[in-house]
């Protein structure tokens, strides 16, 4: 009888935690693997686990790098897109007119590694919040010329991008099938040396996560030495 009424008063006096309470629900899920990392390789950005989505399906990671043309200075940003492709936040790691003032006669400098590592600081705060796991990445089918590319393929899917519409198949089911704004077209006219440019536009990368219905489709541009191309533009497609 004393133990029982032992126990009685205990309950009373909050030793006991009801299944409510915050102290008893599971804790929030641990990041999916490494976080991304960005590094200075090769005299470039590398950056490891990018492309990614977050755990969700409701976020992208992309790491992106803008054309230079004639003078070809290396620059590197990060953004995070939602399921319709427009931003939720992004990271300037450094911009093209930046990159002579971060390098010199030795190489980087400490600058530039303070970048490098506010970036990483950065991507492991979103891998935290996000979760990241890869996307798979399709092989694009160049064909004889790189600039025909609109078509690319691997693990069971398919994705094409002709005369500005999007299919993407999977083991014979359609998943996406849709027109495509013009923006992912050929860039305006642009005044060239001696003539109007045009910069044709083709499938440069496509990646793919079947599991949280979303591809990263990346377009590309050719161009010459008269008319540079413009820089590669990512764009999100979610079903």
């Amino acid at each position: 009888m004393r133990s029982s009424s032992l126990l009685l008063l205990l309950a009373a006096g909050g030793c006991y935690r009801g299944s409510s309470t915050p102290a008893d629900r599971p804790a929030p899920p641990a990041p999916a693997g490494p976080a991304p990392h960005l590094r200075w390789a090769d005299n470039g950005f590398d950056a490891s686990h990018v492309p990614a989505v977050s755990a969700d399906g409701a976020a992208l990671l992309i790491g992106l790098e803008d054309n230079d043309g004639g003078r070809g200075n290396p620059n590197y940003r990060l953004e995070l897109r939602d399921r319709r492709d427009a931003i939720l936040a992004k990271q300037v790691v450094l911009t093209v007119d930046e990159a002579e003032s971060m390098f010199d006669a030795s190489g980087k400098t400490a600058a530039l590694d303070q970048r490098i590592a506010a970036a990483n600081r950065w991507l492991a705060d979103q891998h935290a919040a996000h979760r990241f796991v890869p996307f798979t990445e399709l092989e694009v089918e160049t064909g004889d010329e790189i600039a025909s590319a609109f078509r690319a393929t691997g693990h069971g899917v398919t994705l094409e991008w002709r005369k500005r519409r999007l299919t993407l198949t999977h083991d014979g089911q359609t998943l996406v099938a849709r027109e495509t704004p013009d923006s992912w077209g050929s860039e305006e006219l642009t005044p060239g040396d001696l003539e109007m440019c045009q910069n044709p536009a083709f499938l440069g990368a496509a990646s793919v996560n079947l599991e949280r219905k979303v591809a990263l489709v990346t377009i590309s541009y050719s161009g010459n030495d008269r008319c540079w191309e413009p820089s590669n533009a990512p764009h999100v497609v979610a079903w």
